[in-house]
């Protein structure tokens, strides 16, 4: 068959996405590490009760910098042209939401405070609020770099933010005494940083002035993106909520802690993949066959990716909590336990919410949201009355009823067939037995013999990983890892190799 031009252009464009994903992949990857040894040294130095005012004030947080920030970042995304004239929509609209939500999440301070029954959110969230203006402010400039697949610099700036902004200033308020402090100042410090090199590095192109259609167009995009990111981080936090009402902030923090550690990995797809595939799919809009090829491909390699490293959790979680958080939060292990059961459902989640988000359908993405949010609630509130172990119960079986009903959703939505989005899940449920098997083989007689947790995680994850590499080596051209394969050409191609 001939090829097309516009198969050419997605080959390159394929190449770019790949190239893309190396550099947002690869300072990830460097930024989860980051994060691992400072959520390490930080539960050494703060307490439970500490974690648990912060994670309840990032409640209110959340939902305000999702309309601050993330409304304008898609629809300025997904533009077909980046006009003077809808970039100074794009200012304007980002500088009046962000002010009026500092004001409205700083009047709302104390009655989270009194709802959630923690005094110190009140004083904590006033102050945190100030970043909402801040994350608003970087909006436009993020969109330009991501709409040019511009990933490299974008990786940096996030790098750097986290290392230079919220790890410098945790680790020092922290060390000397500051309590929950610590990680409120760290949250601003981090904003204000990244919005700041944001602006001076790709800055806001050459806007217009925008006339009152220009405004309306924009906000009537927003608004639709509004109602998924708010439900959205609903579900993401409604949990939360529940913890601590019926179990406190003590339990709060060893929950966000417990949570963190299971969701971090799922963030890379969240932040570096969700990012380039969103960039890619929305290029392709036109081209609905490639669209759905990215689709399928993405989520097969997430889930290759994903399944060994909820075996690994599973099986090595009590060694995983005393290394990264220490001996006194041993109560983090078995809630760490469940929730990474869940952790490749968060991110093949990911995948089929930024596809729908791609190709427009910001609606059904809302109203996924919502319903998951509301199964959250459910399982969240049937769970509490078991402790920190029921409510990650409840948690994970939410998670399973969204990803299927999310598969189908989207594989109606876009015209993939289901079968082959089941078919994209065989490499990595054969993955997951054969690291959960080799994993708990070799950490049972460990643990008998007394071995130390450190020598444990090193040994069976090792043992896990090394089963793993031998069996990509084996099978590297069999259909089963075609996708794998793709994936490694686009990226020596991209690397210039």
């Amino acid at each position: 068959m001939t090829k097309q031009p516009t198969n050419q252009d997605h080959d390159g464009l394929a190449t770019r996405a790949a190239g893309s994903l190396v550099w947002a992949g690869g300072s990830t990857l460097i930024r989860l590490g980051v994060e691992i040894t400072l959520i390490a040294a930080l539960a050494r130095l703060l307490t439970p009760e500490d974690y648990g005012v912060v994670a309840a004030s990032l409640i209110a947080l959340s939902l305000a910098r999702a309309a601050a920030k993330e409304a304008f970042l898609q629809p300025l995304v997904q533009a077909e042209e980046l006009a003077p004239r809808k970039l100074g929509a794009g200012i304007f609209l980002t500088v009046v939401s962000g002010l009026a939500l500092f004001g409205a999440l700083y009047s709302a301070a104390a009655p989270v405070a009194s709802l959630l029954d923690i005094p110190d959110v009140r004083s904590a969230l006033e102050v945190m609020a100030a970043a909402i203006p801040l994350y608003a402010a970087g909006a436009v400039p993020e969109a330009r770099l991501q709409r040019s697949l511009r990933f490299r610099p974008l990786a940096i700036i996030d790098l750097s933010s986290t290392i230079f902004g919220y790890a410098a200033v945790s680790l020092s308020l922290a060390w000397l005494g500051y309590g929950f402090w610590a990680l409120v100042w760290a949250h601003v410090a981090q904003a204000a940083l990244r919005t700041v090199v944001l602006v001076v590095f790709a800055g806001y192109g050459r806007p217009a002035r925008a006339g009152r259609e220009d405004v309306r167009a924009l906000s009537i995009t927003a608004f639709a993106v509004i109602g998924a990111k708010l439900s959205d981080v609903a579900s993401q936090q409604v949990d939360n909520v529940i913890v601590a009402k019926a179990l406190g902030p003590a339990s709060l923090g060893v929950y966000n802690r417990a949570f963190r550690m299971a969701r971090e990995p799922a963030n890379i797809m969240q932040g570096a993949v969700g990012a380039v595939l969103f960039s890619g799919l929305s290029r392709a809009s036109h081209h609905p066959a490639q669209r759905r090829a990215g689709y399928r491909r993405a989520l097969s390699l997430t889930v290759t990716l994903y399944m060994p490293l909820s075996a690994l959790g599973l099986v090595l979680a009590d060694e995983l909590v005393f290394v990264v958080l220490g001996p006194d939060w041993s109560d983090a292990a078995q809630p760490l336990a469940i929730l990474m059961l869940s952790l490749y459902l968060r991110a093949g989640y990911m995948i089929h919410a930024t596809a729908l988000r791609a190709t427009g359908y910001f609606y059904s993405n809302a109203a996924m949201a919502l319903m998951y949010a509301g199964l959250v609630a459910i399982g969240a509130a049937a769970g509490a009355r078991y402790g920190l172990s029921g409510v990650c119960v409840g948690i994970v079986l939410a998670g399973v009823v969204r990803y299927l009903l999310m598969g189908w959703l989207s594989a109606r939505l876009t015209g993939t067939a289901i079968s082959l989005l089941a078919r994209a899940h065989g490499l990595g449920f054969a993955l997951f037995a054969l690291t959960l098997a080799v994993a708990y083989a070799t950490q049972a007689p460990l643990r008998e013999a007394g071995a130390h947790p450190v020598v444990v995680l090193a040994l069976a994850g090792s043992a896990a990983c090394l089963a793993v590499a031998a069996a990509a080596v084996l099978m590297w051209n069999k259909p089963a890892f075609a996708d794998v394969r793709w994936l490694w050409e686009r990226t020596l191609a991209a690397l210039g190799r």
